[in-house]
């Protein structure tokens, strides 16, 4: 008999993926123009998502070529979001663009390095943007803090990944958000 997952925590799993988020966000900031809501979610979601299901088939061939099929998705998501990045023109979808560009170029560098939960480290990612500016942003900070630790939460609860997969997201994450703020503050 197969074992089924329960349908509620797969979805939450689904919508709190930062492909997910990246994509509602764009759309969000594009003003829900029709061309970044469906250019961000095929891109982002699906198919990254397609991609996803190959590698999980065609294991043995995406672990000969970069090692793992996690590394696989780390740099298509660069690529995806570089591909999103060279067609913006507006200035704040160009600053939240170049900000998932610098989380994924320092993910596939975090994960080169060691194991960790991607969807930790992306919220993590945006929490760490939000405390570089916390004096105008407090709430978001405390709400972002709540999404890790929930998203960090429910990823041990599915035993998707253990605490120290948990921890490196985290502190990765947070790390790569912040000091997106530090080199961005710097580069003026």
């Amino acid at each position: 008999m197969v074992e089924r997952k329960a349908p509620i925590p797969t979805a939450l799993a689904f919508l709190t993926h930062p492909v997910v988020v990246e994509a509602c966000w764009l759309s969000y900031w594009s003003r829900w123009q029709v061309g970044w809501i469906i250019g961000s979610f095929v891109l982002l979601v699906g198919i990254s998502g397609a991609l996803y299901a190959w590698a999980r088939y065609k294991k043995r061939d995406i672990v000969l070529i970069l090692g793992s099929e996690r590394q696989f998705m780390l740099l298509w998501h660069l690529i995806a979001v570089g591909i999103l990045w060279g067609a913006v023109t507006e200035p704040l979808l160009y600053l939240w663009l170049s900000f998932f560009l610098w989380m994924s170029l320092w993910g596939l560098v975090w994960r080169l390095w060691r194991e960790y939960s991607f969807h930790v480290y992306g919220w993590a990612g945006f929490l760490g943007f939000y405390t570089g500016y916390v004096r105008h942003y407090p709430i978001s900070v405390l709400l972002l803090l709540g999404m890790v630790v929930g998203v960090a939460y429910l990823r041990y609860w599915q035993k998707a990944h253990s605490l120290p997969e948990l921890w490196r997201g985290g502190l990765g994450g947070f790390v790569a958000g912040l000091g997106y703020v530090g080199f961005h503050t710097l580069m003026g």
